[in-house]
């Protein structure tokens, strides 16, 4: 539940033009809030995106990792 609130806080804080900043700010998040978390997976879709072929949906995923000594 904590990592949802924290998910959710940082998708709704601002207001994201691309999905790979949605993505990056979620992952930044989790690891400045969750300190024990060594990696973070984020994958963020746009169903029925605005394209000019038809697709289900638009999609990143990225991963982020802690630096060693426990920086982002």
């Amino acid at each position: 539940a904590k990592v949802a609130a924290c998910v959710t806080g940082a998708a709704t804080a601002h207001s994201f033009d691309l999905l790979e900043r949605l993505a990056s700010v979620t992952a930044e998040a989790v690891l400045a809030d969750f300190p024990r978390v060594e990696a973070v997976s984020v994958r963020v879709a746009k169903p029925a995106a605005p394209m000019p072929c038809r697709v289900s949906e638009v999609a990143v995923l990225l991963e982020r990792r802690r630096q060693r000594g426990g920086g982002l």
